[in-house]
């Protein structure tokens, strides 16, 4: 069964996207993580496209922008911060199946 593509559908994926992001660029993988933030780019448009309100637009931009500080500046992101922050995302769109 296909989930519906809502906002909460774009966030539940983009937080694991920007775990592997992460991920990549501290073990120096530097081709993966470009990739990868391709496709946190993508899923960005594709939250964009979806309709969220204009809380939920300021916020994606927010987690896009992050996650590019992130590495720039070669700071440390808590993956379970990521994961308490993106879960109930996950949780929404499982429970709408």
């Amino acid at each position: 069964m296909n989930a519906e593509r809502t906002p909460a559908f774009y966030m539940a994926n983009l937080g694991p996207e920007i775990k592997r992001a992460v991920s990549f660029y501290e073990r120096g993988m530097e081709p993966e993580y470009q990739g990868a933030l391709l496709r946190v780019d993508g899923i960005v448009e594709q939250f964009l496209v979806a309709g969220p309100t204009n809380g939920g637009r300021a916020e994606i931009v927010i987690l896009s922008n992050l996650l590019r500080n992130v590495t720039e500046n070669h700071e440390i992101l808590n993956p379970h911060a990521l994961d308490a922050y993106f879960t109930p995302f996950a949780l929404r769109v499982l429970a709408h199946r």
